[in-house]
């Protein structure tokens, strides 16, 4: 008797846990479609940043400090803003999704001020001492950035959402 009680109630789990798999999936909540609709903004905001990636790569390769500020004001800075601005036009229904997102946002205007910092005040004479100041200004972001990502790979994995990682 005790085995066919077990065996009734694991098969009534089971349903409960595809039906509700079945209910997320087909009929998904109000929270469960903010963070759908966050989750593609943020991956179509990401094409953005992959231009700025993509213009930063370039760089590397530039010698001369004239270049560089040339570079970085016609296609580095450009891009970054272009990527900061999508980040900031994100609709976000869910205030602590929201509060999440100011922390990438912030990061992200803290970058461009320090790159647009970075080329005004680049010179020959001074390009050393200011790739300084920019290394030890991006080391702070990136803990911004890693900050980020951290709470929003919580936030999902509290709300059972998986979180694109090429994002």
């Amino acid at each position: 008797m005790k085995k066919t009680a077990i065996i009734i109630m694991l098969t009534i789990a089971a349903a409960a846990f595809s039906c509700k798999d079945f209910m997320d999936k087909y009929f998904p909540s109000k929270e469960r479609k903010a963070i759908e609709s966050y989750d593609k903004a943020v991956g179509e905001a990401n094409l953005a940043f992959k231009a700025y990636e993509e213009a930063i790569t370039k760089t590397e390769s530039i010698k001369l400090v004239d270049e560089l500020k040339k570079s970085l004001d016609s296609e580095v800075i450009p891009k970054l803003d272009v990527y900061v601005k999508k980040l900031e036009e994100i609709k976000i229904e869910l205030e602590d999704l929201a509060n999440i997102h100011r922390v990438m946002i912030e990061a992200e205007k803290e970058l461009l001020g320090a790159m647009k910092k970075y080329s005004e005040n680049l010179a020959a004479e001074n390009f050393n001492a200011k790739t300084d100041e920019l290394q030890k200004t991006l080391e702070k972001i990136v803990a911004k950035e890693e900050d980020y990502r951290t709470k929003i790979e919580g936030f999902y994995n509290l709300h059972n959402f998986n979180l694109d990682k090429t994002q």
